[in-house]
């Protein structure tokens, strides 16, 4: 099976590749972003960001939408272990999904170059940035980009990409006890 500490390691990579994007952490379009102190850095939901008063915008985990008070978009970072990948169960399957949830009030963006919504066009930002990156376990690969309703204020986009990691019981099993 392979490490859950990859869980982890994966989110925390696709967090700050986001985070060192200016043109995606554009798009987020943070309440914080002209507030003397901002940076990117101060979208990852982290005690820094909550204690110096920003908005966190991008979670590793399933965000309850009832716990936010602004129009905003926000982005979460699931990573799933899905299984064997092939018949000597040398690798696992391992999905990447980014949500892409964005309050109905936020979700035009208000440049004429941009005609699209946020989540369309935060959806082909993030294909274009993860689609064939290599994570450093596995090449990224898009699977699916789906449109749906996060909830009755908010719309949401899943993409989720799969990759493969070396299954750690065959590599690291040698038959010995210590």
């Amino acid at each position: 099976m392979a490490n859950s500490r990859i869980i982890e390691e994966i989110k925390n990579r696709v967090i700050m590749d986001i985070i060192e994007d200016p043109e995606i952490v554009d798009a987020i379009d943070s309440p914080d972003k002209d507030t003397v102190g901002w940076s990117p850095r101060y979208m990852i939901d982290c005690p820094d960001t909550i204690e110096k008063g920003f908005t966190p915008l991008l979670f590793k985990y399933f965000k309850n939408t009832k716990m936010i008070t602004k129009s905003i978009t926000f982005i979460t970072v699931i990573v799933n272990i899905n299984g064997v990948y092939s018949n000597n169960d040398l690798f696992q399957n391992v999905s990447v999904q980014i949500q892409i949830v964005t309050n109905d009030t936020h979700m035009r963006i208000d440049n004429a170059a941009i005609p699209m919504n946020r989540n369309d066009y935060l959806s082909i930002l993030l294909d274009n940035k993860f689609n064939g990156a290599d994570i450093g376990y596995g090449t990224l690969q898009l699977n699916t980009n789906i449109e749906t309703i996060y909830n009755e204020d908010y719309n949401c986009r899943i993409l989720t990409f799969r990759t493969l990691d070396l299954n750690d019981n065959l590599c690291c099993d040698n038959g010995y006890t210590e």
